[in-house]
């Protein structure tokens, strides 16, 4: 999927930087797209795998260090 106001914002801040200016700006229009744009990014974002969990401690600490 292709964020195209990420994308057209990357680019406002690369030339930004490349002309060596403090600030950009950008009208309240972009900057919602550019706030939809990452929610929904972080939307999409899918949960970690679950995985075993592993003790905490480990079984061999409780045996009192007897073989």
């Amino acid at each position: 999927m292709s964020y195209k106001h990420l994308e057209d914002f990357s680019k406002i801040v690369k030339t930004g930087k490349s002309l060596r200016q403090s600030e950009i700006r950008i009208d309240i229009d972009k900057a919602f797209l550019i706030l939809t744009d990452i929610a929904v990014l972080l939307s999409q974002k899918s949960e970690p795998a679950s995985k075993e969990k592993q003790p905490v401690f480990d079984e061999q600490a409780f045996d009192g260090g007897n073989f």
